[in-house]
């Protein structure tokens, strides 16, 4: 079983990292993610078995259990992370004007907590509503809800 986890990791590495990297927030925790879900598969290998379900699938049960207890353990320990992570972050903010990325930084910054966790993740860390959901335990429109405030009062503020 062991070479066929071997193999099976070499054939499908970048797919599960571009899979995980969405879901993750950045690459380095993609691979952090990965790392722990192939030595779960390595300590479970006994439970695999293929008459009931193909390996891509039973891996993938792992990776997305791996991938929850990352996150768990992301919301207990406050989701901080390094100012120069922040800014290598956010689809949204990587399209602005660099200068505007500062104050648009510095104004989720200033928010509460509660708020400022939802701006950070949604802006700097690219995840979706529905996976803010899932970390924070907050209801979907108080989470599309305080974007689109956001949103709004930054384009009356900075006009973009």
């Amino acid at each position: 079983m062991n070479k066929i986890l071997e193999q099976f990791y070499k054939d499908n590495r970048e797919l599960l990292l571009k899979r995980l990297y969405y879901r993750a927030g950045s690459a380095e925790n993609a691979e952090d993610i990965l790392h722990n879900a192939i030595l779960r598969a390595y300590t479970y290998k006994d439970s695999f078995d293929p008459r009931r379900q193909p390996l891509g699938a039973w891996f993938n049960t792992i990776m997305n259990n791996a991938l929850k207890s990352f996150k768990r353990d992301e919301k207990m320990m406050g989701c901080t992370i390094e100012y120069e992570e922040e800014m290598s972050g956010g689809y949204e903010m990587s399209q602005t004007n660099p200068d505007l990325v500062e104050h648009l930084v510095a104004e989720i910054e200033a928010c509460k907590p509660d708020i400022k966790s939802i701006l950070h993740l949604y802006f700097l860390k690219e995840y979706r509503p529905r996976e803010i959901r899932q970390v924070l335990d907050l209801p979907y429109k108080t989470i599309t809800g305080t974007v689109n405030r956001f949103k709004c009062d930054m384009k009356a503020k900075y006009g973009e």
